[in-house]
């Protein structure tokens, strides 16, 4: 199922809402760039898009 960006946006903002990391602007524009391609791909679900963006901070904390 295509995702739009508003909503990846909400998505990722309902993510990074409760998390312990702090982003700072050039995590915040990866995540942007993620999202805008991310929004062309076919997700599984909600689920799949929350579990790659937690994914994604992980990364970024290592």
């Amino acid at each position: 199922m295509k995702i739009s960006l508003e909503r990846l946006s909400e998505i990722a903002a309902e993510e990074f809402a409760g998390a312990d990391m702090e982003l700072d602007n050039s995590i915040r524009e990866d995540f942007s760039q993620w999202a805008h391609n991310a929004a062309e791909h076919d997700f599984e679900s909600e689920d799949e898009v929350r579990r790659r963006l937690r994914e994604k901070a992980q990364e970024k904390k290592k």
